[in-house]
């Protein structure tokens, strides 16, 4: 899974336990219990792993505050803005993949 180095910091400091990704495919290429390596690019070696615990689809306007402390950030309308530099809009009725997960030990 590819990350943004802050968020691999997130990540690595227990931080950061949920990813989103746009939803635009019918089935997650991500699976609950099987393991992914962090990456900070396509191609670039890993720096950790983690395993999927939940795999699910909501809308991204349903983001909660609590959702949003895990995803790394201080609230929801900080996640939004960091969603809209990334993908370039927010749609608040967008289908989206919410991915929880552990840091697996080294």
């Amino acid at each position: 899974m590819i990350f943004r180095p802050a968020l691999i910091e997130k990540i690595l400091a227990g931080e950061k336990t949920q990813t989103r990704r746009p939803g635009g495919r019918a089935n997650c290429q991500y699976r609950a219990g099987r393991t992914y390596a962090v990456q900070p690019g396509r191609g670039q070696r890993q720096v950790a792993r983690l395993r999927v615990l939940e795999v699910r689809r909501e809308k991204l306007g349903d983001i909660s505050q609590e959702d949003a402390g895990a995803e790394g950030f201080p609230g929801r309308e900080t996640f939004l803005r960091y969603w809209q530099r990334l993908y370039g809009e927010v749609d608040h009725d967008q289908l989206i993949w919410v991915l929880r997960f552990e840091l697996v030990p080294a």
